[in-house]
């Protein structure tokens, strides 16, 4: 189910997403002209391997997660429900149910789209220093996500058995629970990934002049923000982390943007 959704609905997203901030290019040829820049350059190619081995540890931590949260031998699920009580059953009634089809594929196939968009547009218009910005904040992402899902064990709230948040992903997607387990475990709720790295998407577009890519970036973390806890995905405590964390992780690309430009440089000469 996630595979098709995926390959259909995702690759969609990403040129619509282009063309929102493009709308006179060819987002074809803008995507083909991004993937043949990185593939040409050593740069480009060290960036393409190493963002795959973030994606591969992030797998490969899931696989070991549930022995590591029995060998930790605590679950703080319930500590963050008895912080926030009923807030995502809150939000949860807030989605009107005809909204609830568009808004799972926007934290489906959207939030994937919003990490790709920029890394296109800003190869193609030649912002190296927010793209190496971007890339770096990606990455601190992921390293400090992956150490809070070890030591922070929190479940998802539909999934938790405390909460009477429903599943919406799992009704309007039957099986599709299981599908994304692949990559993210069921106590990896602490930070939210998906706020942080629109968080993040959305502090390194402030700091260009891209106005387009500025509205889209914060339309996007706005409105994941609400999905993850309209959807019964996170608690409100993983969003206001994920805040923190996106902020945190943008800082950390936009200090070491230039750094690892003039080593990109360097390189290429």
């Amino acid at each position: 189910m996630l595979l098709p959704l995926h390959l259909l609905w995702t690759p969609i997203t990403v040129i619509l997403f282009i063309l929102i901030v493009r709308p006179r290019s060819n987002p074809l040829v803008s995507l083909a002209d991004a993937l043949l820049t990185g593939i040409a350059s050593r740069t480009g190619r060290i960036v393409l391997a190493v963002s795959a081995l973030a994606l591969v540890v992030n797998f490969v931590e899931c696989l070991f997660e549930l022995p590591i949260s029995r060998a930790l031998g605590y679950d703080l699920t319930a500590w963050v429900r008895s912080i926030e009580g009923a807030t995502v059953e809150r939000v949860q009634a807030t989605l009107p149910r005809s909204l609830a089809p568009p808004l799972s594929w926007f934290y489906l196939s959207g939030f994937v789209a919003i990490l790709i968009a920029p890394v296109v547009v800003w190869t193609v218009e030649g912002r190296w220093r927010a793209l190496a910005a971007l890339i770096a904040s990606y990455l601190a992402n992921y390293a400090l996500a992956m150490t809070a899902y070890l030591f922070f064990p929190v479940r998802e709230v539909a999934w938790s058995g405390i909460s009477g948040a429903r599943p919406l992903l799992e009704s309007l997607f039957a099986g599709i629970s299981a599908e994304t387990r692949a990559g993210s475990a069921l106590d990896n709720c602490f930070p939210s990934l998906h706020v942080s790295l629109t968080v993040t998407v959305l502090l390194v577009a402030l700091s260009t002049r891209d106005h387009a890519m500025r509205g889209l970036a914060a339309a996007v973390a706005v409105l994941t923000a609400y999905a993850v806890m309209a959807l019964g995905i996170h608690w409100a405590l993983d969003v206001v982390s994920g805040l923190v964390f996106g902020a945190v992780c943008a800082g950390l690309g936009l200090w070491l943007g230039p750094r690892l430009r003039t080593r990109a440089a360097a390189l290429e000469s």
